[in-house]
């Protein structure tokens, strides 16, 4: 599961900031209002940003996650978006009644893709067809598709479920509903920017020459997009990984669940960790797979912001046009380096959260650190122990 941060849009946020600008600088603003105020409030006061996002995210975990997904335990931990560099978490989680791997072990190899797509469904709202359902004739309600699938007008901003909290929904069944469309036509559907397109390594049939591939599965540069189908399918990620594509009707919608979306209220979405081996006797290859999956998370190298690409172009273009003919990819390379070499690119919110001290992950597992040292080497009847 992810979770993103909605820092221009979270309610309580603004209220924070506005309070501090008044009290620091004696100055009333309106963040809600005032888009350039509100900008500027979020660039000036990342620790801001990142404190209040931390106290949610573990209240989320503890009064959400537990009591509506049914989790025992999880593993979470906070990274820095690459092109923002702002604040978001990716977490592990398990339940105690070790679902669904028993629906897999106990399903049929033929029917595993229907029944692990009813248990999600029921038991986490999740879904990948867009609320809006389908008319009497049984075709999607295109007219509430925002552009360029459908026809439904943009979102106007007093109407932008981004500002409002869960429990500012009324609990009626329609306006859940309601509330639950807006967000998907939000930030629900899928959009491939250069972020996500990746050359692919290898050939692949149906892709035109220097064509990219989107690294979510959505399709490829000039076919965006996944495929529609109206049965469960269980698939292989590009890494090989299983996971389940449940029904779709929508190219772009993100597989996601409603409980999440509507009380997290900003980008998130939930996988599915398959394993085919029984949940008594689990395979070595599937937790390996787990371990490597956390400390990919864990020791993820740090890419660099946008503000660091924008210097690499700026130094290849402050190039003299008139030595623009002696100037050759390798000593571009050279030049880059020798600027960069030894540093690290860290963004405001990033440097803000590791100056505060703030844990950089989270878990519901208590751990005890034992130090080796001053350990004896105990050896009895062949067996070697540590005393």
């Amino acid at each position: 599961m992810t979770g993103s941060c909605a820092m221009f849009y979270f309610p309580p946020l603004r209220r924070l900031l506005e309070q501090y600008i008044l009290l620091s600088t004696g100055k009333e603003v309106n963040l809600a209002e005032d888009s350039n105020a509100c900008y500027k409030a979020v660039q000036e006061n990342t620790y801001s940003i990142v404190k209040y996002f931390d106290l949610p995210s573990q209240s989320y975990h503890d009064k959400v996650l537990k009591p509506v997904f049914g989790v025992s335990d999880y593993w979470y931990r906070y990274e820095f978006a690459k092109s923002r560099g702002q604040i978001h978490w990716h977490q592990l989680s398990w339940r105690e009644d070790r679902q669904p791997h028993e629906v897999l072990n106990q399903a049929r190899e033929d029917e595993c893709a229907a029944k692990l797509n009813q248990w999600v469904n029921e038991n986490l709202a999740m879904t990948a067809l867009h609320p809006a359902g389908s008319d009497e004739e049984g075709k999607p309600r295109k007219d509430l598709w925002p552009l360029p699938e459908g026809s439904a007008d943009p979102i106007p901003n007093d109407q932008d479920p981004l500002i409002k909290m869960l429990m500012d929904i009324a609990s009626t069944p329609d306006v859940i509903l309601e509330d639950h469309l807006l967000l998907v036509n939000r930030v629900g559907l899928h959009s491939c920017s250069d972020y996500f397109l990746r050359t692919p390594c290898h050939p692949e049939q149906g892709l035109q020459p220097n064509e990219r591939v989107c690294c979510m599965e959505f399709g490829s540069e000039f076919n965006p997009g996944k495929k529609l189908h109206s049965e469960p399918e269980i698939v292989n990620y590009h890494n090989g990984a299983p996971c389940l594509e449940m029904p779709r009707d929508h190219p772009r919608v993100i597989q996601h669940s409603s409980y999440q979306l509507q009380s997290w209220r900003a980008n998130g979405d939930v996988s599915l960790i398959l394993s085919n081996s029984s949940p008594d006797n689990p395979s070595t290859d599937d937790i390996i797979a787990i371990i490597e999956c956390v400390c990919g998370y864990a020791c993820k190298d740090s890419e660099p912001t946008a503000a660091t690409a924008d210097l690499f172009e700026d130094m290849v273009n402050a190039v003299d046009a008139a030595d623009a003919n002696q100037v050759t990819g390798k000593s571009i390379c050279a030049k880059i380096l020798i600027e960069t070499v030894g540093r690290r690119d860290v963004s405001g919110p990033e440097a803000s959260f590791e100056l505060s001290g703030l844990a950089l992950w989270r878990c519901s597992c208590h751990f005890t650190y034992l130090s080796m040292t001053g350990s004896r080497r105990l050896e009895r009847d062949g067996d070697t122990a540590l005393g």
